[in-house]
């Protein structure tokens, strides 16, 4: 099991951000994004301590959440992640309460991670992703990323932003977290969500 806590764009972004996806499939035949609900990573894959309780991580992320009401979020770039992926990134910048909200997350979230999770070690020592969709991931090349950038080079996000308010904590499962297809197997179920009011 692991678990991920994400922002949920709303309708207007989702769906430009799907027919991004369904575009990748249909040129590309790159799919693993696809195994995914359209999210925004606040903090990522994380396997939970084994004395983790998860009443204990809702009231933590509930004590967060609880101090914030509707705000804008401003997608930047289309980006290459080297060896992840592709997708849309959100400047600090335009979007302070978004970095804002994912620094005070991931700390919150950070006792309730067990020492020997794959995905957060590199982040512990600061190197976290910045706010992104994503469009593409693991089974995209690095040439066929470029390809992608220039293919999605005119898409146009909305200058006004877009207004959000739901996030989402997530549990997953797949039979193979220690292999490369760990995406094919994998299955999700929410575990709590927050609406903004």
């Amino acid at each position: 099991m692991r678990l991920g806590f994400y922002l949920i764009p709303p309708y207007p972004l989702s769906c430009k951000i799907m027919c991004m996806r369904d575009l990748v499939y249909d040129q590309y035949r790159i799919k693993a994004a696809l195994n995914f609900m359209i999210h925004m990573t606040i903090k990522g894959f994380f396997k939970p301590s084994k004395t983790m309780r998860i009443e204990s991580l809702i009231d933590a992320l509930d004590k967060i959440i609880k101090d914030y009401r509707p705000f804008k979020i401003y997608p930047s770039n289309l980006t290459i992640f080297e060896g992840e992926g592709l997708g849309i990134t959100f400047s600090k910048e335009k979007n302070k309460i978004l970095w804002e909200i994912q620094e005070k997350s991931f700390r919150a979230i950070e006792p309730f991670i067990s020492p020997d999770c794959e995905f957060t070690k590199s982040e512990l020592v600061g190197e976290r992703f910045i706010p992104h969709i994503t469009i593409s991931m693991t089974d995209v090349t690095d040439d066929l990323m470029i390809d992608m950038m220039d293919f999605f080079k005119e898409v146009q996000f909305d200058s006004e932003g877009y207004t959000v308010h739901n996030f989402k904590l997530y549990q997953f499962n797949s039979t193979e977290w220690n292999t490369d297809n760990w995406i094919y197997s994998l299955t999700w179920k929410i575990i709590k969500s927050w609406c903004l009011i």
